[in-house]
This record gives C-alpha cells, sequence and structure tokens, in this order.
C-alpha cells in the first residue's frame, strides 16, 4: 500500500501499481465498484489505474492520477461535488471530474473540493454556502471553477467550509466561513475570496 485514507464507514487504499481497492460502507456507490452494496473484504475501485493520490470527503471519494485528471465517485447530493456537472445523480464507479487537467493534489470538505495544478492555480467545485468556492459568490457550482487570484500555490488544505492555500513565497490565504476568525485575518467576517492570514 501507499495510501491508506478512511470516509464515512469505509476505507480506501492505493497500492502501488495504481489501482484503488476499498471496504466498509458502500452507500451512495462509495466503494465504486458498481453496486452500491457495503462489502466486508477490499473490492477494486472500477476502471482505475495510475493513481497517484485518493482523499475522502462525506460520501465522495476523489482520486488523481498520474496523467493529471481526477476522477470522483459517490454522493452527488444537490450540490455537485462529483463535479461532472450534475447535481441530481451519485455515481456508482468513478467518473471524471470536468476540465481539469495538470493536478497535483486534491483536497475536500463535506461537499466541496479543491484541486491544485502544476501550474499554481487552484480550482473548486460543489457547495459553496460560505464561500468556500472562493469565486466571489456563494453560488455552488457542479464543475470546477477557479478560485479567485490565487497563483503560486504549492499546497493547500480545507476545514469545515473554509479552504487555506501556502503560496511558493511563504504567504498563508485563507477562505470561506470565518464565525470563529478561524480565517486568521483579524475578523470573524466569511470571505468569498481569499485573504491573507496575519
Amino acid at each position: 500500500m501507499s495510501v491508506l485514507t478512511t470516509g464515512f464507514l469505509s476505507v480506501f487504499a492505493l497500492k502501488t501499481d495504481g489501482t484503488v481497492w476499498a471496504w466498509g460502507g458502500g452507500s451512495h456507490g462509495l466503494l465504486g465498484d458498481g453496486t452500491g452494496n457495503d462489502s466486508t473484504v477490499p473490492v477494486q475501485v472500477t476502471g482505475l489505474t495510475g493513481v497517484q493520490n485518493v482523499t475522502t470527503t462525506y460520501g465522495s471519494v476523489y482520486a488523481v492520477k498520474t496523467d493529471g485528471t481526477v476522477w470522483a465517485w459517490g454522493l452527488n447530493g444537490f450540490f455537485g461535488q462529483l463535479g461532472n456537472g450534475t447535481t441530481t445523480t451519485d455515481s456508482l464507479v468513478p467518473v471524471q471530474v470536468t476540465g481539469l487537467t495538470g493536478v497535483h493534489n486534491v483536497v475536500s470538505d463535506y461537499f466541496s473540493a479543491h484541486a491544485v495544478t502544476t501550474d499554481g492555480t487552484v480550482w473548486a467545485w460543489g457547495s459553496n454556502d460560505y464561500g468556500q468556492l472562493g469565486t466571489g459568490t456563494t453560488n455552488l457550482s457542479t464543475v470546477p471553477v477557479q478560485v479567485t487570484g490565487l497563483t503560486g500555490v504549492q499546497n493547500m488544505t480545507t476545514a469545515y467550509e473554509s479552504g487555506y492555500a501556502v503560496k511558493t513565497d511563504g504567504s498563508v490565504w485563507a477562505w470561506g466561513l470565518n464565525d470563529r476568525g478561524q480565517l486568521g485575518n483579524g475578523t470573524t467576517t466569511d470571505s468569498l475570496v481569499p485573504v491573507q492570514v496575519g
């Protein structure tokens, strides 16, 4: 195994051969094997090879392949968190996230996800109640949209409805929910676009 991650009542293992295996709860297609059933033993996620990273959120899973594409499966709810342009249908098998290439990392938070690309930009999709997509609005997006004004990003993470990015110059930027001051910018006002921490 090269990566082991846990989701909602399920576990995902990325093997060194680039395949992904899953077990546990399979509701909404979470195991990605085409059945929507639970499994007490590892089952292979259908059709995925060449995977370099895998991450999970509440009911959805994201895999980054070595070719820089992103694939998602599981819950699609009302927020379009699979990033394939729909909000109505969960997916029992991986579907490609629309329009993303050159991705080296994906992070996710409940009903949204963010992808960091090799050119240092960040793209986001899914729920956006608090501006966690960083696009200047609170409109959800069923396909990836670019986070406003962020370039030179080398890594990022998410917390509950907030995003955080580290740039190559060492600065940290945050956006989204800020009711406890978690954006670190001296306020408790949500931000629809990235603001510098400190």
